[in-house]
């Protein structure tokens, strides 16, 4: 598994992008933005692009595209990273991949579900937000950032909601066996006097519940007490993909959220240390 919680966008400067739909309520600077509410809409519904200048050399693993719009069918996400401004060269090059995750393969899902191509039915992901993960297999450290965004002419203007790009801490130990994820529903439910059932329905989201175990004290101490529950807390936002290397299960398992407390860290062992962590999911 692997965390990401620092953001090189949050103090970028975003140097180039596609016209903003509106320059107040919809501007480029709102990836910047913790709430996906709060985003970027672009004045083109084919294609978008933003170019980042993270200030200096930064160290990059993972990316994020969260809530977007991008086509079902013909959505694309291309990432470049460097360290020349103009990214005639580049340290990485994702080039123009899927915006949607691959989900199963056909006949796993429900009748229905399913969509060719091996993601989900527009029905079935109103109940998920649409995010792209990119996992490079390699850390660069790069300046520069590019996301170029290709969509259908006949869809709405592009939309993004959120972009994070950082490196990646990955436990020693990934998450012990009995780690939970489940849907939250807030919605409201009365009854009245003669017994009709009333229903105030609330946007449901997920939250992920797991335990690092066995972690010595270096680690523990630097990677989260130090930097995950000092520098993030329950405030900021947080990246965890629990199966980096299967793509498959991003759309279900991958989590943007926060810390819903900072539990403490327990000395199980001799010189070893485990943590309880859960994750609420922003939507």
């Amino acid at each position: 598994m692997l965390i990401t919680s620092s953001n090189w966008v949050d103090d970028a400067v975003i140097t180039a992008h596609t016209t903003e739909q509106d320059t107040t309520y919809t501007k480029a600077e709102n990836v910047q933005a913790m709430q996906l509410s709060k985003s970027y809409v672009a004045i083109d519904n084919i294609s978008a692009y933003m170019e980042f200048d993270f200030g200096s050399q930064k160290i990059v693993d993972t990316v994020a595209v969260l809530g977007h719009n991008l086509d079902q069918s013909v959505g694309t996400v291309r990432v470049r990273l460097g360290n020349d401004a103009t990214f005639a060269t580049t340290e990485y090059d994702s080039t123009a991949v899927a915006a949607w995750p691959t989900v199963e393969e056909f006949g796993y899902l429900a009748w229905g579900e399913f969509h060719w191509g091996g993601i989900l039915s527009g029905t079935a992901a109103l109940d998920y937000t649409i995010s792209f993960f990119k996992v490079l297999s390699q850390a660069v450290q790069v300046r520069y950032m590019r996301l170029d965004f290709a969509s259908a002419s006949t869809g709405p203007l592009i939309e993004i909601g959120r972009v994070f790009a950082g490196p990646s801490y990955r436990p020693t130990n990934s998450m012990a066996f009995g780690w939970e994820i489940t849907w939250v529903d807030d919605s409201i439910v009365t009854k009245s006097m003669n017994g009709n059932t009333f229903i105030d329905e609330r946007p449901r989201y997920r939250r992920l519940s797991f335990t690092l175990p066995a972690l010595g004290s270096g680690e523990i101490f630097h990677n989260i007490f130090n930097h995950l529950d000092r520098r993030r807390g329950i405030a900021k936002d947080i990246i965890v993909i629990p199966q980096p290397s299967d793509e498959t299960t991003f759309i279900t398992q991958n989590i943007y959220g926060r810390m819903l407390d900072l539990n403490p860290i327990e000395n199980r062992a001799p010189l070893y240390y485990e943590r309880q962590i859960e994750i609420e999911e922003i939507i």
